[in-house]
């Protein structure tokens, strides 16, 4: 059951990675079309209308990503996980996104590039993350080895 809640967790947590990341990249691509071409934005589009948009595809390429992780590459420590195999897999969950219905197919090529980058960003931070714990809790031993 640990197991279980473990990979859910890191589901969710990439899926909440990516909506934030795509929700930003949507806000800046919204505001610079409004800025450049306002004509193009019709009445209630607009930059938040787009990040709530790209938020929600981001969320679906981060689980759909997780998901294929989870099913090939399931005996592997983060430190072992190779950077291109991630990115490729990310770069699936957002491949996914137009044949889901979530998103227009001419949207292809953004959603593949965003979903490699954020596969590859949130590993590059998971095993910082581990590192730093991994830092600390050594620090940690050595002081109440030498304290004692």
């Amino acid at each position: 059951m640990h197991s279980f809640v473990r990979r859910l967790r890191g589901l969710l947590g990439l899926g909440a990675f990516s909506a934030a990341a795509w929700a930003c990249i949507g806000v800046a691509l919204g505001t610079i079309v409004l800025l450049v071409d306002p004509a193009s934005v019709d009445a209630g589009e607009g930059p938040l209308w787009i990040a709530y948009y790209f938020g929600r595809a981001g969320f679906v390429a981060g689980v759909g990503a997780g998901i294929m992780l989870a099913l090939t590459e399931r005996r592997r420590s983060l430190a072992s996980l190779r950077i291109l195999r991630v990115a490729f897999w990310g770069a699936v969950g957002g491949f996914a996104l137009p044949w889901l219905a979530v998103a227009p197919r001419p949207m292809l090529p953004l959603f593949v590039v965003l979903g490699a980058g954020t596969a590859t960003v949130a590993l590059l931070l998971a095993r910082r993350g581990e590192r730093i714990v991994g830092e600390t809790s050594g620090a940690q031993l050595e002081n109440s080895a030498t304290a004692g």
